[in-house]
């Protein structure tokens, strides 16, 4: 997949109401386990280890957002020398 496909597809995901309200439910499941006085351990490690994964792949889908962009701005020879 080239830049320009993966910065549509991340686009496409990003704004997909479905995948963010699924994103929501889980991130506001962790967060009742983190407010929750009588969780679990293992249930606390697992609601940080669902966070930290939907924040990395709102952070991967973003880069490729980036990377088009970025590899727009050099293709109109924009860049400085050094890159």
């Amino acid at each position: 997949m080239n830049t320009e496909q993966k910065a549509a597809t991340a686009k496409r995901l990003l704004d997909d109401e479905g995948l963010s309200l699924a994103f929501d439910e889980i991130l506001g499941a962790a967060t009742r386990v983190f407010l929750d006085a009588a969780s679990t351990q293992e249930a606390r490690e697992q609601a940080h280890e669902d966070v930290r994964s939907i924040q990395a792949l709102r952070n991967r889908l973003k880069l490729w957002g980036t990377e088009q962009k970025i590899a727009e701005h050099k293709q109109k020879g924009q860049h400085r020398g050094s890159d």
